[in-house]
Protein backbone atom coordinates (compact mmCIF):
# COMPACT_ATOMS: atom_id res chain seq x y z
CA UNK A 1 0.00 0.00 0.00
CA UNK A 2 1.38 3.41 -0.96
CA UNK A 3 0.60 6.67 0.76
CA UNK A 4 0.36 10.00 -0.91
CA UNK A 5 2.27 13.07 0.30
CA UNK A 6 0.24 15.74 2.06
CA UNK A 7 1.36 19.32 2.60
CA UNK A 8 1.05 20.99 5.98
CA UNK A 9 -1.25 24.02 6.29
CA UNK A 10 1.78 26.32 6.60
CA UNK A 11 2.70 25.50 2.97
CA UNK A 12 -0.78 26.16 1.54
CA UNK A 13 -1.21 29.62 0.03
CA UNK A 14 -4.20 31.56 1.42
CA UNK A 15 -6.85 32.63 -1.10
CA UNK A 16 -8.93 35.80 -1.34
CA UNK A 17 -12.16 33.84 -0.81
CA UNK A 18 -10.95 33.00 2.72
CA UNK A 19 -10.23 36.60 3.72
CA UNK A 20 -11.61 37.46 7.17
CA UNK A 21 -13.52 40.72 7.88
CA UNK A 22 -11.46 43.74 8.97
CA UNK A 23 -8.40 42.46 7.12
CA UNK A 24 -6.11 44.18 4.62
CA UNK A 25 -3.89 42.12 2.32
CA UNK A 26 -2.08 42.51 -1.02
CA UNK A 27 -2.34 40.64 -4.30
CA UNK A 28 -1.42 41.05 -7.95
CA UNK A 29 -3.50 43.57 -9.97
CA UNK A 30 -4.62 40.91 -12.45
CA UNK A 31 -6.48 39.21 -9.59
CA UNK A 32 -9.11 41.83 -10.38
CA UNK A 33 -11.14 41.66 -13.59
CA UNK A 34 -13.41 44.28 -15.15
CA UNK A 35 -16.67 43.33 -16.85
CA UNK A 36 -18.29 44.98 -19.89
CA UNK A 37 -20.15 47.39 -17.56
CA UNK A 38 -16.78 48.45 -16.05
CA UNK A 39 -17.63 46.76 -12.76
CA UNK A 40 -14.71 45.33 -10.78
CA UNK A 41 -14.45 41.76 -9.49
CA UNK A 42 -11.77 39.79 -7.64
CA UNK A 43 -11.00 36.23 -8.68
CA UNK A 44 -11.60 34.39 -5.40
CA UNK A 45 -8.88 31.77 -5.90
CA UNK A 46 -5.98 34.22 -6.20
CA UNK A 47 -3.51 34.16 -3.34
CA UNK A 48 -2.52 37.11 -1.18
CA UNK A 49 0.33 38.35 0.99
CA UNK A 50 0.40 40.54 4.07
CA UNK A 51 2.86 43.04 2.57
CA UNK A 52 3.15 44.57 -0.91
CA UNK A 53 6.20 44.08 -3.11
CA UNK A 54 7.23 43.20 -6.62
CA UNK A 55 4.07 42.57 -8.65
CA UNK A 56 1.92 42.34 -5.49
CA UNK A 57 0.58 45.90 -5.73
CA UNK A 58 -3.20 45.71 -5.24
CA UNK A 59 -4.32 46.38 -1.67
CA UNK A 60 -7.49 44.48 -0.77
CA UNK A 61 -9.53 45.31 2.33
CA UNK A 62 -12.56 43.41 3.60
CA UNK A 63 -14.75 45.50 5.89
CA UNK A 64 -16.87 44.39 8.84
CA UNK A 65 -19.82 43.69 6.54
CA UNK A 66 -17.80 41.62 4.06
CA UNK A 67 -17.54 44.30 1.37
CA UNK A 68 -14.27 44.49 -0.55
CA UNK A 69 -12.39 47.64 -1.45
CA UNK A 70 -9.24 47.73 -3.58
CA UNK A 71 -6.49 50.30 -3.88
CA UNK A 72 -3.93 50.17 -6.68
CA UNK A 73 -0.44 51.02 -5.39
CA UNK A 74 1.42 51.07 -8.74
CA UNK A 75 0.22 51.81 -12.26
CA UNK A 76 -1.69 49.05 -14.01
CA UNK A 77 -4.42 48.98 -16.65
CA UNK A 78 -7.17 46.45 -17.19
CA UNK A 79 -8.90 45.22 -20.29
CA UNK A 80 -12.65 44.71 -20.29
CA UNK A 81 -13.74 41.08 -20.06
CA UNK A 82 -17.02 39.51 -21.09
CA UNK A 83 -17.69 37.56 -17.90
CA UNK A 84 -20.24 34.80 -18.33
CA UNK A 85 -19.92 33.03 -15.00
CA UNK A 86 -19.39 35.03 -11.79
CA UNK A 87 -19.44 32.02 -9.42
CA UNK A 88 -15.71 32.35 -8.73
CA UNK A 89 -15.75 36.16 -8.42
CA UNK A 90 -16.06 38.57 -5.48
CA UNK A 91 -17.62 41.99 -6.16
CA UNK A 92 -15.44 45.02 -5.45
CA UNK A 93 -17.48 47.84 -3.91
CA UNK A 94 -14.80 50.53 -3.94
CA UNK A 95 -11.72 51.02 -6.11
CA UNK A 96 -9.07 53.75 -5.84
CA UNK A 97 -5.57 54.55 -7.03
CA UNK A 98 -2.69 55.75 -4.91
Amino acid sequence: MTTQAQLSDSLITPELKDLMPLTTVYTVPWAMVVDTHKKCWLVSTYSYKHTPGGTVQLQVTKDLFGKISCKLLKHFTWGVTNIRNKDNLIPVYKFSEK
